[in-house]
């Protein structure tokens, strides 16, 4: 297996030691997004969207947003187009992040994203 450091790089009068990327990241989102699915396949999550990546460290921090169709308010409308448009656009979001280990390609944790 090849190593995840790379060469000592000089920067001026420092020196720092890289860690190097085995996955790209659209290969971590696919994990993260591919995990998710599966972990609440049984609650029927739709529309999952990227939200955001960070590289921390020899890892990956996925934020993938989804909404849940359990958790819209009942309506009568619903039988319509506008009333359908309507249920969907009461539907919050949830907003998870994903850690993918960079090293064996695995989910190491889910967590709700802190709010700002």
């Amino acid at each position: 297996m090849k190593s995840p450091f790379r060469k000592i790089v000089r920067k001026g009068e420092r020196y720092s030691v890289g860690i190097e990327m085995f996955l790209k990241p659209k290969a971590a989102v696919k994990i993260a997004r591919d995990w998710l699915a599966e972990m609440y396949a049984d609650e029927g999550i739709a529309d999952i969207g990227l939200e955001e990546i960070k590289w921390n460290n020899g890892e990956w921090d996925i934020t993938l947003g989804f909404t849940r169709q359990g958790h819209a308010p009942e309506q009568d409308d619903g039988n319509t187009l506008l009333g359908a448009l309507a249920v969907l656009q009461r539907r919050p979001r949830v907003y998870k992040v994903i850690t993918v280990s960079d090293l064996n390609q695995s989910v190491l944790s889910m967590r709700n994203r802190e709010s700002t």
